[in-house]
């Protein structure tokens, strides 16, 4: 339990029960931000090498990841980062802007 923190950041909820936690645990003080990224983009971001590749590919494949997609439908907000982080960071700021909150 998070305690004594206006906000908190939980990095990778991967399966439902995580999330049916976290809604249990703070009710509406919960919000579920997904972001995604196509995999060519996350192939580009990583290093050139052919090892960083096969490690992504790996990654990809690993059990905890087969439920994201899952997940996703059931996140409250879905923002794909699809382009430069200067862009990611503007729309996290529109979205938390209506809730009165600033991301930065």
């Amino acid at each position: 339990m998070i305690t004594g923190k206006k906000f908190a950041v939980v990095d990778g909820l991967r399966f439902l029960e995580d999330h049916a936690l976290m809604v249990e645990s703070y009710g509406p003080a919960f919000v579920h931000l997904h972001i995604t990224a196509p995999t060519d983009n996350r192939k580009k971001r990583l290093s050139k090498s052919p090892q960083q590749e096969i490690t992504l590919n790996c990654a990809m494949q690993h059990q905890v990841e087969k439920e994201v997609s899952e997940i996703e439908s059931v996140a409250h907000h879905a923002i794909s980062n699809d382009e430069t982080i200067e862009a990611l960071f503007e729309r996290l700021d529109k979205l938390f802007k209506r809730k009165d909150k600033e991301c930065r």
